[in-house]
C-alpha cells in the first residue's frame, strides 16, 4: 500500500465562505466563489457556520480494500508543496485559535464522491 499521499487538496477560509450559486460554473460538488473583497463575511467566535469546501477534481481508481481519508486541518499539511501559505498575514496571532467541527443531527457533514461505473 505505501505511505499516505494526497489525491487532491482544497482550502477554504471560513471568512470567504460565500458561494455564488448563480455562476455558470457552480455545481453541487464544486461550489463557485468569486472571492471578491466584498464577499468577506465575519467570523464570530462561538458561532457555527456552514462551509462548503471544494476539493480539486482528480482521477484515481480506488480498489476494494483501499482507503480514502479526509484530513481537515487549520494549517498546511503534508503534500502542500509550493501551495504552502507562509505570508506575513498568517502569523500565529492572526491565524491562531481553536477550530471546531460539529457532528450531530443538527450539524450534518458529508463528502460527495463521484462513482464512475465500469465501461
Amino acid at each position: 500500500m505505501g505511505d499516505p499521499a494526497p489525491l487532491c487538496k482544497g482550502w477554504q477560509r471560513v471568512s470567504l465562505r460565500k458561494v455564488n450559486t448563480e455562476h455558470p460554473l457552480h455545481r453541487p460538488d464544486r461550489p463557485h466563489r468569486d472571492f471578491f473583497s466584498t464577499d468577506v463575511l465575519p467570523v464570530i467566535p462561538g458561532e457555527v457556520y456552514v462551509v462548503d469546501a471544494e476539493l480539486w477534481p482528480t482521477n484515481v481508481v480506488v480498489r476494494p480494500g483501499e482507503v480514502i481519508a479526509l484530513e481537515v486541518s487549520s494549517g498546511d499539511t503534508q503534500g502542500s508543496g509550493f501551495f504552502t501559505h507562509q505570508s506575513h498575514e498568517r502569523t500565529p496571532e492572526i491565524m491562531g485559535g481553536d477550530n471546531y467541527i460539529h457532528f450531530s443531527s443538527r450539524y450534518t457533514n458529508w463528502v460527495t464522491l463521484p462513482i464512475i461505473p465500469p465501461k
